[in-house]
């Protein structure tokens, strides 16, 4: 078997379906893609809606909820109490397969009545506006989170514990305003980061404690912009960037920022994953374009895939014991052969379905839990389960594609479509994407951020009942609420850490948060170490490197756009810079 390009469906770019790939397909059985990865991830996207909620009633019991959904839903949304309950009997909404009628279209009727979660929240205690979460305590405002405790305004959490405004952190503990951190303690404004503690605005750093501003060191303490100093220099000099005050730590973000452009970046953040590509990985194996993986192994085109992962391509969000899994979406906890669906937790052999709780061998169903061998949410027996699939994959043209962007309950513009794949209101509507236009929120803010007090510990509790004002006042493109209350435990939290309050609304300060990380694409890229210099001269090796005086020969994917600005070393060149 060798490689085949194809030209994709959708962007009409030319892309490669390797060896390996077709092996893939063969073993999944299912035909092999029209799209190219990156079209498939945009389509897949706009199926996903993790950030703006509104409020409607339940369908089921009628009171008040917060959705994903907007009130103009065609199909019924429970609240978690009804959705979870044995109220109401998914099999009422099935539909008898009509060999003489489209699959998708008798899929779509299905769709218009069979209920929907108003929250994807499971296993949870105290954590009602968590979203695509489970087995948290006391969280809030938490996305794509499992097992926390008093975890705020968090985006990605695994295992932590009194945070707020972090984003892809894993066992890190009173942490405030970082990414990718892991193992860590007490970090302010951190990024990428292992194992450190009590420290501010880190890049790159490794067992550091007690450090400031720092970037690609290792098994320091009391590091001031990479410079050592004493105990007594080290807090005299902190102590002036008045970090208690929101004037000081924007000043003090400004001054890191610019710091660290002065310092080569890391090809990319893979550790210990011999024969990968693609961004924030960790103990993975044989994995191609993937970003934020940990202990993966041979898989393809995936994001946000953790612990026993084997064999998915084309996934985002999946892990706790999966494998092979295709086009799917949020789907985890000992699940194997599923495709082409959304949220199906715990199961196997299922495919075109949603929202699928402990099920096996399920085709084009919605909201099933515990069932087996069903159809468009109609019970079968084994034998009639097996005839009809073969019937319906053998009759579908669309078979072997992820549903098309008009099954999206969503608006692209409210889905992380909008964050990964960006596009303006004209371009989403000649692609055929829905799209909703803003609408003026009527929130009056009781005080201006410009008006708040200095500092955190100077705030009494009543401005519990305020309404902040967002900076942004609604004239970014980030979703922004123009207004937002600060929960009693955030106020805690900043008294705690002797932090000032925020400015802007939790989605803006996600998005300025995320803008920090790197897109999901990869470029070739050549090692930009020049010799004894990097190729811009900003930035002087501090060793010999192996190539001596010579530019490096390394090349490398890289998620570094070749236009950016910032020094990106490969491995080799890297390491031999680190501290």
């Amino acid at each position: 078997m060798i490689a085949e390009t194809k030209n994709c469906q959708n962007c009409k770019q030319a892309f490669t379906i390797e060896p390996e790939d077709f092996e893939f397909y063969e073993k999944m059985k299912v035909p092999p893609p029209t799209w190219c990865s990156r079209c498939r991830a945009q389509r897949r996207a706009v199926f996903r809606n993790e950030r703006n909620f509104f409020r409607q009633k339940c369908g089921l019991c009628a009171k008040d909820a917060i959705s994903v959904y907007s009130p103009g839903a065609q199909f019924p949304v429970y609240c978690q109490e009804c959705y979870w309950s044995d109220k109401w009997d998914p099999l009422a909404f099935g539909i008898e397969y009509d060999q003489s009628k489209s699959f998708l279209d008798q899929f779509r009727e299905l769709s218009r009545h069979a209920p929907r979660p108003a929250l994807i929240n499971k296993g949870s205690i105290n954590s009602h506006y968590t979203h695509l979460c489970a087995n948290n305590k006391d969280c809030y405002m938490l996305i794509e989170s499992s097992n926390n405790e008093n975890v705020l305004h968090g985006y990605w959490m695994q295992r932590s514990r009194d945070c707020v405004d972090n984003a892809y952190g894993t066992n890190v503990e009173l942490c405030y305003e970082t990414l990718a951190c892991f193992d860590s303690y007490r970090l302010r404004y951190a990024l990428t980061c292992f194992n450190c503690s009590d420290s501010w605005f880190l890049k790159n750093c490794v067992d550091c404690q007690d450090c400031f501003a720092c970037v690609n060191i290792k098994h320091k303490k009391y590091c001031f912009f990479n410079k050592q100093l004493s105990k007594e220099e080290y807090e005299k000099a902190i102590r002036e960037y008045r970090l208690e005050t929101y004037e000081g730590v924007e000043r003090a973000l400004t001054d890191a920022i610019a710091f660290y452009k002065k310092y080569p970046h890391r090809y990319a953040e893979i550790i210990n994953s011999p024969g990968s590509t693609g961004n924030y990985m960790t103990n993975s194996k044989n994995c191609t374009s993937c970003y934020y993986a940990y202990l993966a192994e041979d898989s393809k085109y995936s994001a946000h895939i953790l612990e026993d992962i084997k064999d998915v391509y084309d996934v985002d969000t999946a892990g706790l014991h999966a494998e092979l899994l295709y086009e799917d979406l949020n789907t985890a906890l000992s699940v194997s052969r599923i495709t082409f669906s959304n949220r199906c937790w715990t199961g196997s052999e299922i495919a075109y379905s949603e929202h699928l709780d402990d099920c096996t061998s399920c085709f084009g169903c919605i909201g099933l839990r515990q069932k087996s061998y069903c159809i468009l949410n109609k019970q079968y027996s084994k034998e009639e389960y097996s005839k009809r699939v073969l019937e319906i994959t053998s009759s579908m043209k669309e078979y072997g594609e992820f549903f098309s962007p008009d099954f999206s309950p969503f608006a692209y513009n409210d889905t992380i479509a909008q964050e990964y794949f960006p596009l303006e209101r004209e371009d989403a509507a000649k692609r055929g994407y829905q799209w909703r236009d803003a609408v003026d929120r009527d929130v009056r803010p009781t005080i201006n951020a410009r008006d708040l007090p200095k500092t955190a510990v100077e705030t009494d509790e009543s401005i519990l009942k305020e309404i902040l004002g967002c900076e942004h006042d609604g004239t970014c493109n980030d979703n922004c609420t123009k207004g937002f209350r600060i929960a009693p435990e955030e106020l805690a939290f900043y008294k705690k850490m002797s932090l000032p309050l925020p400015r802007r609304c939790p989605n803006c300060r996600h998005v300025r948060r995320v803008q920090q990380l790197n897109a999901f694409k990869l470029w070739r890229r050549k090692c930009t170490c020049a010799g004894s210099k990097s190729e811009n001269s900003l930035y002087t090796n501090a060793v010999e490197h192996f190539h001596k005086g010579e530019h490096c020969p390394n090349e490398f994917e890289t998620s570094y756009a070749p236009e950016r600005p910032e020094i990106v070393y490969c491995e080799q060149c890297y390491q031999a810079e680190v501290a």
